[in-house]
């Protein structure tokens, strides 16, 4: 299946952009995205979007995603959470309807939300970073700003694949409850 990311960001940002401006819920969001007439085949694009709106107070998180690879939520205590909802990539069917999810964010809590690119990093022996170590990475990481994560994760992933070419983007958010 061929991805064009130029045109799959410029459709993310039109569409999806659009609807998080009127601060719809994320399904709302989502399904809006598949109904009108910028909905385009699978031949041509397959978004995979996550989507989520956070209130900061008292921190209800409700989400969706299209077939998105499910965020990792650390809690405070240590135990990590899948946040997943089973949907369809955007661009399959329109109109399709597309289940959500919940959670309440406590005080040190992370949220770390990433595209496929994080666990299909590789070696030159392709050999991938997995979601396995993203979670025991996830699990062991010391209580640090967002922005410190993210540096450790990504350090520790550039280790693994020494080096090696990727064949994908990365990119992942960090969400520290504080």
């Amino acid at each position: 299946m061929r991805k064009v990311f130029p045109f799959a960001l410029s459709i993310a940002i039109l569409v999806l952009g659009a609807s998080m401006a009127s601060a719809k819920a994320p399904k709302k969001i989502t399904e809006t995205a598949t109904a009108g007439p910028y909905t385009v085949t699978l031949e041509v694009l397959r978004a995979e979007p996550f989507s989520a709106k956070l209130d900061p107070k008292p921190r209800p998180l409700s989400y969706t995603a299209a077939a998105h690879t499910p965020p990792l939520l650390r809690r405070a205590s240590g135990r990590i959470e899948r946040l997943e909802v089973t949907n369809l990539p955007l661009g399959i069917r329109p109109g399709l309807e597309f289940a959500t999810g919940s959670a309440t964010l406590g005080e040190g809590d992370v949220l770390l939300i990433f595209t496929d690119g994080l666990v299909e990093s590789m070696t030159a022996a392709e050999d991938e970073f997995g979601e396995e170590r993203v979670t025991a990475w996830l699990k062991s990481a010391p209580a640090a700003s967002a922005e410190a994560m993210l540096v450790s994760l990504l350090s520790t992933v550039d280790g693994f694949t020494g080096g090696a070419r990727q064949h994908d983007d990365l990119t992942c958010l960090f969400l520290r409850v504080s």
